[in-house]
Formats: C-alpha cells, sequence, structure tokens
C-alpha cells in the first residue's frame, strides 16, 4: 500500500509543481479580488451646528415692545458671542439644569441652552458699555444680576412671588435683578429690546443709586431699548441731549423740568445729516 501511494505521488508531483509555478503571480492579486464588493455607501451629509440663540439670517423685524418701538437687531453675531465668553466661568447650580454664567460684570443665571446663556451675558455686556458711554458713572467692582427662565409657567410663577404683572420680563429693584423670558416662542428681536430696558434700570439702581421718579428712569429705559446697532456699536434711535444730567439731579420737581425738556429735545444723528451740514466753514 505504501509503495503504490509512493507511486501515485511521483506521478502527481509534476503536475503539482507546475500549478503552483503558474498560480505565484497571480497571489497578489487575490486579496484585492476578495475585497471587491458593491459600491461603498455614501457617508451622511453633517447638519451644520446650531446657531447661538438661534439668530435667524436676516433678522426679522419685531418690536421692542408692543408699542410703537422697531425691533432692534441683537448686538453680536454668534461668532462674536462666543469670542467674548471664551474666559468666562459657567457652572451647574446644585447639579440641576439651572446654571450659573459669570461673564466680566454679570451673574446670569438660567435654564436654557448653555450657548443661548452665553449669547444673553455677552448681549448684556455689550448693552452695559452702550449704557455706561451716555450716562457715565463708576463701574468699579460690579456685579448686575440677570435670571433668564426658559419656561412660562416659571416665570409667571417667579412674578407672581414678587407680586408683579410680568409681561416677558421684569427688573425686580429690592433683589436689584432682571428676570427674563427667553421660550422658544420669545421674538429676538423683542427679547433684546427687553433685556436692554433692564440693564438700563439696573444701572440706574446700582450704580447711579437713582431715587427719583420711577417714571423718569422707565422712560430713558425705553430710549435705549430702542436702538440700532452701527458696526457693532449700539446707538439709541432716536438721539437726544443729555440723559446722564438727569440721574445728577438731587430735587424732584428739577428731576421731573428737566426730564420735560430732555424728551422734548431731538438731535440729529451725524449719520443723518445732511451733506450741506456737515461740511465744515
Amino acid at each position: 500500500m505504501k509503495w503504490r501511494l509512493k507511486f501515485l505521488w511521483m506521478k502527481a508531483r509534476p503536475l503539482a509543481t507546475f500549478l503552483m509555478l503558474v498560480a505565484v503571480p497571480f497571489l497578489p492579486v487575490v486579496p484585492w479580488v476578495l475585497a471587491a464588493g458593491p459600491d461603498p455607501v455614501p457617508m451622511p451629509v453633517r447638519e451644520p451646528a446650531a446657531q447661538l440663540i438661534s439668530i435667524p439670517d436676516p433678522i426679522p423685524e419685531g418690536a421692542a415692545e408692543l408699542e410703537t418701538l422697531r425691533g432692534p437687531s441683537p448686538p453680536l453675531d454668534p461668532r462674536a458671542v462666543r469670542k467674548a465668553a471664551r474666559s468666562w466661568e459657567l457652572r451647574s447650580i446644585d447639579g440641576g439644569e439651572w446654571k450659573l454664567l459669570m461673564t466680566n460684570r454679570f451673574a446670569v443665571r438660567g435654564d436654557i441652552r448653555t450657548d443661548d446663556l452665553r449669547a444673553v451675558g455677552a448681549f448684556a455686556e455689550r448693552y452695559l458699555d452702550a449704557v455706561h458711554e451716555r450716562l457715565k458713572g463708576d463701574l468699579t467692582d460690579l456685579r448686575l444680576s440677570i435670571r433668564v427662565f426658559g419656561n412660562d409657567e416659571e416665570f409667571l410663577h417667579w412674578a407672581s412671588c414678587h407680586e408683579v404683572e410680568a409681561d416677558g420680563w421684569f427688573y425686580d429693584r429690592r433683589g436689584a435683578e432682571i428676570a427674563i423670558l427667553f421660550g422658544p416662542g420669545t421674538d429676538v428681536a423683542m427679547f433684546c429690546g427687553r433685556l436692554m430696558r433692564g440693564v438700563t434700570l439696573e444701572y440706574a439702581d446700582r450704580v447711579l443709586d437713582y431715587k427719583g421718579p420711577p417714571h423718569v428712569a422707565d422712560s430713558v429705559a425705553a430710549w435705549f431699548a430702542d436702538h440700532d446697532v452701527f458696526k457693532d456699536r449700539v446707538e439709541p434711535r432716536r438721539p437726544r441731549g443729555d440723559v446722564g444730567g438727569l440721574f445728577r439731579i438731587a430735587e424732584p420737581a428739577d428731576i421731573e423740568a428737566a426730564w420735560r425738556s430732555w424728551t422734548g429735545s431731538t438731535l440729529t444723528r451725524r449719520s443723518q445729516e445732511p451733506p450741506e451740514a456737515k461740511a465744515g466753514p
């Protein structure tokens, strides 16, 4: 039996050697053939990341309030907000949905998206600069407070606890804090106007220690809220005289007279002056 197997192997050996010599050049091709298959499935296209505070482009016209005021544009775009918020501290409050954002001059608490909270802080910082430019005052060691609600019911409950009938925002003078709503249906332009009003009232209270008639401060805050944005500068849409002088008057009667005079004054913004008014002598 062994002899027969050895004989068969001697006969088949030349054929096996021939087949190996023929097949060796084609061995590198085998992995490519085995790897061939159906056409690869194209990679899904990623959706662009959501922008801060969901700012639409272009900004729709809204209303700074339900009066005759025009809705202002946000003072910063999403890229500028991210740049401004790089060094700000953000932490959770008691491990819940509420977060605390510490900007340069504001403590912003809120239960909204983190990017939205940063946008609120950046907007408030820009509005504070615009108010300080016209009202003056000492900003040393200043820390103003803002509380942002993402839920209508929670905001209304907070307002009820403070015995306030609020429509989207209010300034709590006893607690020295702006309470403002930024829910899913909030108009961005209306939000910007409300935030500017709150920053103005808190500034008059905390920085200027204003004790005069409340309606004067409310009037000035509404004037600031009706603003335009020119090359990252926030400017009231209706220029008037020295508004800071109203808060430096001690006597209430004198404040009333100065306020009436101020509300009746109207200046022409330099960019709106006719060509002949701009030319020098």
